[in-house]
């Protein structure tokens, strides 16, 4: 994870993050009157990126700004309103995600005035779990308003459900065409990303419409019967990111080490299908994200792994990791380094290490408390 925060030349910064989309970006802002800004994702739309933007249905959007939205539409992106309510209170959302690991959010109003305002903006990069936060809040904010949006985590049992039944008419050969298509049709948003993701496709079909697919879904599909074979035809059109995350993909050394400049390191750190052996994290201890490695519940943690790479692991993400073989002398022995990691703030691993143990007699507490107050005073 890396994180810059800007004071000057915000535009510049947010031109510039946008320009390193490779697959999607998806923004939520109150107005955006910002035309350079605007053409750069008309831009970027175009091209074939993925650009969602939820902005608030009001007359500086719609007459004020001078934007003409329509460009954007018609180059391909996903304009959504967010109405005003009945009190005049608008959608305050500001923030941007960048292929689903990136952030930018702060103060700058992405209005041309911007520019010329005391505002600031934080760049967060390489961080998939907060970048899922914010789209969720995204996705949550178009289901409030009635938009089709990705599946939610809640409904995409029923949706697998509604796949499986579509299936099942496709097998049997449903005479009713007619009424299957339809349904395709009326869920249409919905029935593609989740064919792709849940669908149990082959690579003969997979050749058939290469460009009609949604490989990022398809890459994180885990009901295909996955193969080396597979992975190296497709392999200029997977998502690497999303199959790095994929935990059914017959890993190997081998498979690693024949894309091991395609593969996303941060997101194969935190994959717990690997074959996680010592000899494996030494290969490419110079390419693993060491901060989601250190998070990994599925290494073989032993006191062995912690000593190796005692100066590689993040301390404050292995604090709370219930993984590692949590006991007093292992807190003894690497207390400097939790100490530390929680240096600032709470210590992340008191909440985390307490289950390992056997609950302390209240009378104990008596005595650490009576003895902390004492050291206190003493300290006074």
């Amino acid at each position: 994870m890396k994180t810059n925060a800007y004071f000057d030349d915000i535009q510049t910064h947010i031109i510039r993050e946008l320009k390193k989309a490779n697959f999607d970006i998806t923004l939520a802002v109150t107005w955006l009157t910002d035309n350079e800004i605007f053409q750069t994702l008309c831009l970027l739309a175009k091209s074939g990126i993925t650009v969602r933007l939820a902005l608030s249905d009001d007359e500086i959007n719609r007459k004020k700004s001078g934007i003409q939205f329509q460009h954007f539409t018609d180059a391909g992106g996903e304009l959504y309103w967010i109405p005003v309510d009945a009190s005049g209170n608008v959608m305050r959302f500001k923030f941007c995600i960048i292929d689903r690991q990136n952030v930018i959010t702060g103060s700058y109003s992405w209005m041309q005035l911007g520019s010329d305002n005391h505002e600031n903006i934080v760049v967060v990069g390489n961080d998939p779990e907060f970048a899922m936060q914010y789209l969720e809040s995204f996705n949550e904010l178009l289901r409030e308003y009635d938009h089709l949006v990705e599946l939610s985590v809640k409904g995409r049992d029923a949706i697998m459900r509604r796949v499986a039944l579509l299936n099942e008419m496709i097998a049997k050969g449903d005479a009713d065409n007619e009424r299957l298509i339809g349904l395709f049709l009326k869920y249409r948003d919905l029935t593609t990303k989740t064919l792709n993701r849940f669908y149990r496709w082959d690579s003969e079909l997979l050749g058939q419409l290469p460009e009609s697919w949604d490989w990022w879904e398809l890459s994180r599909n885990t009901v295909i019967s996955w193969d080396v074979e597979l992975i190296e035809r497709y392999k200029g059109k997977w998502h690497w990111q999303a199959l790095s995350s994929n935990e059914v993909i017959p890993w190997s050394v081998t498979l690693i080490e024949r894309y091991k400049d395609r593969w996303d390191w941060a997101w194969l750190s935190s994959n717990k299908a690997l074959p996680w052996k010592v000899e494996l994290i030494e290969r490419y201890k110079d390419r693993w994200d060491w901060e989601k490695l250190s998070s990994n519940k599925a290494l073989a943690w032993d006191a062995e792994l912690l000593e190796r790479y005692k100066y590689h692991w993040d301390w404050e993400r292995l604090s709370c990791n219930e993984a590692l073989p949590w006991s007093v002398s292992l807190l003894e022995f690497y207390q400097l380094e939790f100490l530390r990691a929680g240096e600032g703030s709470v210590l992340f691993w008191t909440t985390n290490i307490l289950p390992f143990f056997q609950p302390i007699s209240r009378e104990t507490v008596v005595e650490i408390c009576k003895l902390l107050g004492d050291n206190t005073r003493n300290r006074i």
